[in-house]
């Protein structure tokens, strides 16, 4: 999957081309999540139309038309905004976004109060892969894209309110597994949210070493109890249920990635999760990266990151192709680690720009040149 942006929010220019493992580091405000939100949004709205053309043999003209009005309105939604203008970067007029995968191409011009341009076409693999399959088998290969957003910990606090909030809104559409929205939330939470109230609604949960593998960092099992109006989340250790806003911060933010792995994910998916590394100590830290290197092997993995301990994983993954029997002995499975040709890692700064993974993993140049800024000042001290 690539992506190429110009004048968008905080981003100047972005080029980026999804590995099995995408990592965004940078500064606060630079537009990681805005990005990866960006390609949640188009991703979503992609998936919207390509399955409602299923129903109408795809007709193209349809569907470019349905996708021009999807984005004019819902892609502004996702940035809890109403139009387009607002998502152009400030001080700019105009902006660019080209989305493309192997199965279509999309792109997007925006000039402040002028119209949107959208152009859209459907590649001859598309049809080759689809031409022989019935509906549901179609369905079933369209991967899906999924978003872990910051603060899970926050939002479980929040769960009982909005979970009734969203049942008294939308009770239909909570049975049928529709899409939900939330007036006044963002359609990612919203998203989030539904997901949790669906793991209960018949949706059953499939034996996946992927969930199991993170539940071993906590030390127990994310369960799912229905037996009130809506689903109660708990922590499960020997035969002791907790729900899950009385766990500690690290389990909380954890439970997410681990039902979506355990209800939800399917091979071959997206999964964005923003700060995989909230509220874990170092050794945790470590540990869910040789999980994530399993996941990824079977999952598009896109994370977000501040974690200079989570990089330096990454590059003992990647490290460890040098001699998989040493990485053993310290505790590293071959099914975890990271091939060079899977990893990609972008910084995120006034512009966009790719780092190069080498056998020796990541550079850090970008936490290191901070770490002696703060070294300097605190030998600066005792010499004033």
């Amino acid at each position: 999957m690539r992506l190429e942006v110009e004048n968008f929010g905080p981003v100047s220019k972005a080029s980026i081309e999804t590995g099995k493992l995408t990592i965004f580091i940078g500064k606060n405000s630079t537009g990681k999540s805005y990005t990866a939100i960006l390609m949640k949004a188009l991703f979503t709205i992609m998936l919207k139309t390509l399955r409602h053309s299923f129903f109408l043999r795809f007709k193209e003209k349809y569907f470019e038309n349905k996708i021009k009005e999807e984005i004019k309105v819902g892609l502004p939604a996702f940035f809890s905004t109403t139009n387009l203008d607002s998502l152009i970067k400030w001080g700019s007029k105009s902006l660019s976004i080209k989305f493309s995968d192997k199965w279509f191409n999309l792109e997007i011009e925006k000039e402040k109060d002028g119209e949107c341009k959208v152009e859209f076409a459907i590649s001859k693999e598309f049809y080759k892969d689809f031409e022989n399959e019935n509906i549901f088998h179609s369905f079933q290969k369209i991967p899906d894209m999924y978003y872990l957003p910051a603060s899970r910990t926050g939002i479980f606090e929040s769960y009982n309110v909005l979970a009734a909030a969203i049942i008294n809104l939308a009770p239909s559409r909570i049975v049928f597994g529709r899409d939900i929205e939330l007036p006044g939330v963002s359609p990612i939470l919203s998203e989030f949210l539904s997901q949790i109230l669906l793991f209960s609604r018949g949706i059953k949960k499939r034996k996946e070493e992927k969930s199991e593998r993170v539940e071993r960092i906590i030390g127990g099992e994310i369960v799912i109890s229905s037996k009130k109006d809506r689903p109660q989340i708990l922590f499960s250790q020997k035969n002791h249920k907790i729900p899950i806003e009385r766990v500690s911060s690290g389990i909380s933010e954890l439970a997410p990635l681990i039902l979506y792995l355990k209800y939800v994910i399917k091979d071959n998916d997206f999964l964005i999760i923003e700060e995989p590394e909230a509220h874990l100590h170092p050794s945790a830290i470590f540990e869910l990266t040789k999980s994530l290197g399993f996941i990824s092997k079977k999952v598009n993995l896109i994370l977000t990151t501040h974690s200079d301990i989570l990089l330096s994983a990454v590059s003992t993954l990647i490290k460890a192709n040098k001699d998989k029997e040493a990485a053993k002995k310290f505790g590293i499975l071959e099914d975890e680690i990271l091939s060079i040709n899977d990893v990609k890692v972008y910084l995120f700064d006034e512009e966009v720009k790719e780092i190069k993974v080498t056998e020796d993993g990541v550079p850090l140049d970008e936490f290191n040149k901070i770490r002696d800024e703060i070294s300097d000042i605190y030998y600066m001290i005792d010499e004033s």
